[in-house]
């Protein structure tokens, strides 16, 4: 079982509150020219997707978790029409075996979901599919987290209280991290710890654990493997309002296209 497969069910009020939403209107704004469909890796339940069907444009998304599929499946059926409903495709594929016989437009990778390609092998089959897939003229579109230094420094057993959220039915959602480092470079395994409360007793009611190996980049590394895999880097940004990266960047915005 996928660690996404876990928390399909809560992933909206989880992953999908931690960020403001100042991507999805970024990425909907980047595509809105796209005169074919819009490939998106990683879409999830169809945070982002979901938007850039509403805007009037045609998406095919992949993920390897069924169960956040069916979420998206159930958020399309409540959301969108049925006119809207027809230029919204998906399956389930992983990123770094995609293949389809038709070209892109733009292909995105929202919401780090890039750091999960550990290996050096599924990085490299992911960027020659998408270089494979991208029409003539069309752009490459990516985010990843960028570490925080001090967080970086902290001891392995550091306990990272997240968040304490009430859950639609009342249920207190609390969630904390541990982030251990690896022998591999730039590579550390994230364990992330949810807790559901009773909103009134205040006691334990479930848990869920997960665990994921995430490879993280500094913007200049993860330019530098778009470069080295056939990419012309067009665009680093240090947020979704396309400021330069400094030293506070918590997060790197890359356009680029095939060479």
């Amino acid at each position: 079982m996928l660690s996404y497969d876990k928390i399909a069910g809560i992933y909206d009020d989880d992953m999908g509150k931690n960020i403001s939403g100042e991507d999805i209107v970024f990425y909907v704004q980047q595509c809105l020219s796209a005169q074919a469909p819009i490939l998106e890796l990683g879409c999830g339940t169809g945070r982002i997707t979901l938007a850039l069907i509403k805007a009037g444009l045609e998406v095919v998304g992949i993920d390897a978790s069924l169960p956040m599929l069916q979420q998206l499946q159930r958020k399309a059926t409540e959301q969108l029409s049925m006119v809207e409903q027809m230029r919204l495709h998906y399956c389930q594929m992983d990123m770094s075996a995609c293949a389809f016989n038709t070209h892109f437009a733009f292909i995105l990778c929202p919401f780090s979901a890039f750091i999960y390609l550990v290996d050096k092998s599924a990085q490299t089959e992911t960027l020659a599919n998408i270089r494979s897939l991208l029409a003539p003229h069309g752009l490459f579109i990516l985010d990843v987290f960028v570490p925080n230094r001090q967080m970086m420094a902290l001891p392995d057993d550091h306990v990272f209280h997240d968040y304490e959220r009430i859950l639609a039915d009342g249920t207190i959602l609390k969630r904390t991290k541990t982030i251990q480092k690896t022998a591999i470079p730039n590579v550390n395994l994230i364990t992330r710890y949810y807790y559901f409360l009773d909103k009134a007793s205040g006691k334990e009611k479930r848990t869920i654990t997960t665990q994921d190996y995430i490879h993280y980049y500094f913007p200049d590394e993860l330019k530098n493997l778009l470069q080295q895999n056939g990419f012309e880097v067009l665009q680093v940004w240090g947020d979704f309002r396309e400021q330069p990266c400094d030293e506070k960047t918590g997060v790197a915005v890359i356009i680029c296209k095939v060479f």
